[in-house]
């Protein structure tokens, strides 16, 4: 079990990316959803000790991260969002060099288990291929073989599908749901539908701060009875969209379609409809943005 406890973290430019963080991590696949800039990046980088953090505690098990990072490193798999590959070599090649640097230096048993690993990943067949010559999805299942080589107790994947095809998407995403019936797994992405189809549990974060944590069904369960839908005009949704309870607007053909939130619909044009995650992940951008939006004296009464 991965037990974060009030970790905050700034940067010398005066940025600060984590807000009191805390968060408790079981084994099976967690999810971090949050738009580009909330901080999920640097939190992965702080989990996987590439940075410390201003305050806070980090427990995997009962290791003390922060006190002992090379002991987490031992057990640890990563894959950031960015990474590079030798781009001369094979697959089999680069993932052998990275077993030895993980430690794995008996060459029958190294050889194994790249063979194992190739194969979890679906690369068997391309062992020999140059990663130039790899597409998007080949590579992120590569740095997933990498990740995995040393079996790790905990796996950090930071939006490994982001720029992938629907094909090699859904392709990652079951190989790291069978990856999390034996290790710790932490997703961060930003696309709902990712945590939505492969997470037991989910944290929403935003501008540093966890707003919501938990499954799913707990996380949709408030906007039950409350969320509507409208499909009108894109004359009538330039006015429609300004009001409060909407949370989102997309574009449908010859259409727009407006969600909003409350006890009872905004306008007659509305009808109630079931919520799903991405209705939550919208309602808590909403509720951001309108706290941002409204006098100091109103969102922290109690500070006058």
């Amino acid at each position: 079990m991965l037990q974060l406890d009030s970790i905050d973290v700034s940067y010398a430019n005066g940025v600060r990316a984590l807000r009191n963080v805390s968060l408790t991590v079981r084994p099976g696949l967690f999810g971090l959803l949050g738009p580009n800039g909330a901080g999920k990046s640097s939190l992965m980088r702080t989990i996987a000790t590439l940075q410390r953090p201003d305050r806070g505690r980090i427990r995997f098990g009962d290791l003390d991260v922060l006190a002992d990072p090379a002991a987490l490193r031992a057990t640890l798999g990563y894959l950031p969002q960015e990474f590079g590959l030798y781009p001369s070599l094979t697959a089999e090649e680069i993932l052998d060099h990275f077993a030895v640097l993980k430690g794995l230096t008996e060459p029958a048993a190294r050889r194994a288990r790249v063979d194992a690993m190739l194969e979890r990943v679906n690369l068997q067949d391309v062992r020999h291929r140059r990663v130039d010559g790899f597409s998007g999805g080949m590579r992120q299942r590569l740095g997933i073989a990498i990740a995995l080589v040393a079996s790790p107790r905990l796996l950090i994947v930071d939006e490994p599908t982001a720029g992938l095809d629907p094909a090699e998407r859904h392709r990652l995403l079951d190989l790291l749901a069978g990856v999390a019936e034996e290790v710790v797994v932490l997703l961060s992405t930003h696309l709902v539908a990712d945590v939505e189809a492969v997470c037991q549990r989910v944290a929403i974060l935003l501008a540093g701060e966890v707003v919501r944590e938990g499954t799913p069904a707990e996380l949709v369960a408030p906007l039950r009875g409350g969320l509507w839908r409208a499909r009108l005009s894109r004359d009538e949704a330039a006015a429609g969209r300004a009001h409060p309870a909407v949370i989102s607007t997309r574009l449908a053909p010859g259409a727009v379609v407006l969600h909003a939130t409350g006890p009872t619909p905004p306008t007659p044009a509305y009808a109630a409809i079931e919520p799903d995650l991405e209705d939550v992940f919208f309602a808590e951008l909403a509720r951001r943005r309108q706290a941002s939006d409204a006098p100091v004296a109103s969102r922290t009464p109690q500070n006058y």
